[in-house]
Parts: structure tokens; C-alpha cells; sequence
């Protein structure tokens, strides 16, 4: 495994990595031909928007993006998404705002390829103590707090979607 890669991440016993990889990377190269992929600079675009309109400079990041704070190089699966789920930590007002200009359907969604879904940690299921793991990942002066790894597969599982299976 190379330093950059993601240790953070690991396959269930049984599951074909492989044959996941591979999907996954053919996945990603059609993807990448029409910009529909979520790299760590997508996100940190989407995170220096939604500061700016927000005028808020922390965020809670609870979807599979929050992989990005962990390593240089996420699973493909990671990539694949077009969203970026974004809770604004102090400032919950700005939810209908943010939504309305950086969500699905918006002017920012057209232009980048990706969107902002506004996600209250209400609603994903989350395990006690998750905030005491979160773990920052910095753009600026703005600060996304990231779920750890174990809490988003748990968030995952809990949600049980096709797309959240997948990306276990």
C-alpha cells in the first residue's frame, strides 16, 4: 500500500476487493470524463461556498466526503458521489439559504458538477461519542469537522441504502 493510500478504509472479510475496484475504477474513468467525480478539491470548494454564504467557519461533514479527511487518496467509491453532506455547526439557521444556493437543482450544482446537501446530524444515525472522534479537515480559514471512519460505516449501515451498502 502506498503512504497515501487510505488505511483508514478496510474491506469486509469475503468481498471481493478486486472485483469492487475495478467496477469502481471503470466507474470513475467515465466519470471523470464528464467531471463528475468528488475529489478533496471539489470539497473544498464546496466548503469555501457554503462558508461564504453561511458566514460560518465551522461545518460538520457526515458523508463518505469526511474519507477525504483521512487520506490523499480515497477509495474510488468515495470519488464516485456528487454530493457533499454539510451541516453548518453554529450557524443552523443558514440551512434553507445554503440549500437554495449550492443544493441539487442549484446554479453552483450546474456550473461544478456536484452539489451541496444540506444534512442535519439529526438525521444520520449516529453512534454516542460521535463528536469527541471527529477530526478536522482545513480549507482556509474554514474547518470541516469529520465523522471518523467507524461512525460513517455505522451511519451507513443504519441508513441502509443501496449507494451507502455499496460504499461499505
Amino acid at each position: 500500500r502506498s503512504p497515501t493510500s487510505c488505511g483508514a478504509i478496510r474491506r469486509w472479510p469475503g468481498v471481493s476487493a478486486n472485483r469492487t475496484r475495478s467496477r469502481a475504477s471503470s466507474l470513475i474513468l467515465n466519470a471523470e470524463r464528464s467531471a463528475e467525480v468528488m475529489r478533496k478539491r471539489e470539497v473544498e470548494t464546496a466548503l469555501r461556498a457554503a462558508g461564504k454564504i453561511a458566514h460560518e467557519v465551522e461545518f460538520f461533514l457526515i458523508g463518505s466526503q469526511a474519507v477525504h479527511a483521512y487520506c490523499q487518496r480515497p477509495p474510488a467509491e468515495v470519488l464516485l458521489s456528487q454530493e457533499c453532506d454539510l451541516y453548518p455547526k453554529n450557524r443552523p439557521e443558514t440551512t434553507n439559504l445554503l440549500d437554495a444556493q449550492l443544493g441539487r437543482g442549484s446554479r453552483f450544482a450546474r456550473r461544478h458538477g456536484f452539489y451541496v446537501d444540506v444534512v442535519t446530524p439529526e438525521l444520520a444515525s449516529l453512534p454516542a461519542g460521535w463528536q469527541s472522534r471527529l477530526k478536522p479537515l482545513r480549507v482556509g480559514r474554514i474547518t470541516a469537522l469529520c465523522l471518523e471512519v467507524h461512525d460513517l460505516v455505522v451511519s451507513k449501515l443504519a441508513a441502509g441504502r443501496l449507494k451507502d451498502l455499496e460504499f461499505i
